[in-house]
């Protein structure tokens, strides 16, 4: 049910999950390509006489190969978007440095309340 609610281009859009790449609006988006894709499949065949049935069904099957293959293909590129890292290296000396510093600091402050004390 949950990759029912995540693939589905029109369930996707009412019942979005947490977790994944694809927003709200880019959801929407993707139903609006699916419907001009359908419109345009449609189009095509708009006005052909079928002969039999299985024009029929064959003129189905490319409408909807042609109305889901671009919405597929985008939310697979969606999805599979991740920001890049970026690797660094992390210079330890400098940390020490900083840690001795604070140190230092708290032991000048403990020696001045002693002092005064």
């Amino acid at each position: 049910l949950l990759y029912l609610r995540n693939d589905h281009t029109v369930l996707s859009v009412f019942q979005r999950t947490d977790g994944t790449n694809l927003s709200s609006k880019t959801r929407i988006a993707c139903l609006f390509m699916y419907l001009c894709t359908v419109m345009f499949a449609t189009a095509i065949f708009y006005g052909q006489q079928q002969n039999s049935w299985f024009g029929d069904v064959a003129a189905s099957f490319l409408i909807s190969i042609i109305g889901t293959l671009p919405v597929f293909i985008t939310k697979k590129i969606l999805i599979n978007a991740k920001p890049t890292m970026v690797p660094h290296s992390v210079n330890i000396a400098e940390f020490e440095e900083i840690e001795q510093a604070i140190l230092d600091t708290l032991d000048e402050g403990e020696d001045a309340d002693a002092a005064n004390g």
